[in-house]
């Protein structure tokens, strides 16, 4: 997780198609085909090969939105997009 990178918003999305970067809504791309069970979607930033992500929004179908930042922020570690050719 990050600050502000002064980069392109986006949500990152893992659901079952693949991994996604999504904004604004109608503008989707697909940047991985690891498959996830439960639907997740992050906000970030990217900057180049780079993404920032810096909060958590819907994790394994659960809405977190109207928990505390820091607990959200905590779901964002560990979060493996490898295979997406960004870091």
């Amino acid at each position: 997780f990050t600050l502000k990178a002064d980069g392109e918003r986006k949500l990152l999305v893992l659901n079952a198609d693949g991994i996604w970067l999504n904004y604004p809504e109608h503008l989707a791309s697909l940047i991985g085909t690891k498959k996830f069970d439960q639907n997740s979607v992050y906000d970030c930033e990217v900057v180049g090969n780079q993404i920032f992500i810096f909060d958590c929004l819907l994790k394994d179908n659960e809405d977190i939105r109207n928990k505390p930042h820091l607990q959200r922020l905590s779901e964002c570690r560990d979060l493996d997009i490898s295979g997406t050719g960004y870091t």
